[in-house]
């Protein structure tokens, strides 16, 4: 362990590329090369594997080509170049390398590998700016980074058993990481309490991401899974309640408390975005003041 993170912060001294006498002009020739280098960085866990970067990299190329369709550009080896390295040692705690976290580390690593394949400053820096978006609290602003956080994301809103699966593997994937056993419906109740980070954002890009009722699919696929999951995690003893209309007083937002009990699960569907992060920021300082339950608050 020592040894490996002794090798892996040596990635990060004085960049051994300076002296490259040739710089690949097109970044794509390298990708070959990336996942040679990458794929081997993988660890054999249940969901961060080298199958989810080939799930992520077939769904982004989907959404690349419903957004040529609609006239959107995107820099699609940029962006395939940040799925191969979006996720790379896992296993890691980025703190141990002087990371604030996995995505940073990624990032970085990303950066370091691609300049010492010979890829522009540019290409690099972008690709690095690609998986930072992927952070929980990152707001992906580019085309590249919305569609990066589109695919990642991706099957949340697929088929419900396929996503079911995927939690089960997060499950076993969070017990082998901490080294103790998580009840499911702990896990639950705290991986959707993190998916909320990033189901606030509004980030479609195509009249494809639109239901005919001018609804976003991925919300509303992704809030269907999520709340029949809650509902089997625990039983009958779930209460779930969808609010089309948010209450405009913050300390009425939920009906009746403020504070949710871990059975519970409030959806609040809020159109204005600055209104939506207002809710959700509230909505995490009461949580931990006491709250056990989930709140989502969506577009």
């Amino acid at each position: 362990m020592f040894t490996q993170e002794n090798s892996l912060t040596q990635q990060f001294s004085h960049a051994p590329w300076v002296e490259k006498e040739t710089i690949s002009s097109d970044p794509g020739e390298l990708s070959d090369d990336l996942v040679s280098k990458i794929k081997r960085l993988y660890c054999l866990l249940p969901y961060h594997s080298w199958e989810h970067v080939e799930e992520t990299r077939q769904a982004a190329s989907t959404l690349v080509s419903r957004c040529k369709a609609a006239g959107v550009e995107a820099d699609q080896v940029a962006l395939d170049h940040a799925i191969i390295c979006h996720d790379l040692l896992y296993a890691v705690e980025p703190r141990y390398l002087a990371f604030g976290s996995r995505e940073e580390f990624a990032a970085r690593y990303a950066y370091t590998t691609l300049r010492e394949l010979g890829a522009p400053e540019a290409h690099a820096r972008k690709v690095e700016n690609i998986i930072l978006a992927t952070h929980a609290m990152a707001e992906p602003k580019s085309v590249e980074e919305i569609l990066m956080r589109a695919a990642d994301l991706s099957g949340i809103a697929g088929e419900y058993e396929e996503f079911k699966r995927n939690t089960h593997k997060l499950h076993a994937e969070a017990q082998a990481l901490r080294g103790r056993e998580i009840p499911f419906k702990e896990f639950v109740i705290n991986n959707l309490n993190f998916l909320s980070l990033y189901a606030w954002r509004y980030l479609e890009l195509t009249p494809q991401a639109h239901n005919q009722g001018g609804s976003s699919v991925w919300h509303s696929q992704a809030m269907d899974n999520i709340t029949r999951l809650f509902a089997e995690a625990h039983g009958g003893s779930a209460k779930i309640q969808l609010s089309l209309e948010v209450n405009p007083r913050a300390e009425s937002m939920y009906p009746a408390r403020t504070i949710l009990k871990e059975n519970e699960l409030y959806i609040g569907v809020e159109p204005d975005a600055q209104r939506r992060e207002e809710l959700f920021a509230l909505a995490r300082r009461l949580q931990k003041q006491g709250g056990n339950g989930v709140v989502f608050f969506i577009p």
